[in-house]
């Protein structure tokens, strides 16, 4: 192992992940939400209504970070919760303007997308996200 950044996993991902994410943002700066906001209320809507550990499985988030994020979302009214099972249960969904938010967002983060797969290649992407896929997993094992 060397001691240079440039071959460090950890950093590259980082620098790549901040420039799709300042790219997605850019392409969706019409919209009321932030393009991490749009992934994380699709999401919800997608396993709504869903409890906190679900969701934050799902994004693969901390509990504590995601409960963060969700209070702002709940905070601007594109989230609510309600009552699980137990006292201690929380089953996050989409307000309607949460919804509306989404559908708004849809078309510029399509936009995103499409830019994004038409420069980089839908071939190199699926074999990128095939192989993120398995970093994912790799680490995920105990």
């Amino acid at each position: 192992m060397t001691n240079d950044p440039s071959t460090c996993a950890n950093m590259n991902i980082r620098r790549t992940a901040r420039q799709i994410g300042q790219f997605y943002d850019d392409h969706m700066s019409g919209t009321a939400i932030r393009a991490t906001q749009f992934s994380l209320l699709v999401l919800v809507n997608r396993h709504a209504p869903a409890p906190i550990s679900h969701i934050a499985d799902a994004i693969s988030m901390d509990r504590t970070t995601l409960t963060r994020n969700l209070r702002l979302l709940e905070r601007d009214n594109l989230v609510e919760h309600e009552p699980g099972a137990d006292a201690r249960t929380r089953l996050y969904r989409l307000t309607d303007q949460g919804k509306h938010a989404v559908e708004e967002a849809q078309i510029f983060w399509d936009a995103a997308q499409t830019k994004l797969l038409t420069r980089f290649g839908e071939q190199r992407w699926k074999a990128l996200r095939a192989e993120l896929q398995a970093v994912q997993a790799c680490l995920s094992e105990s």
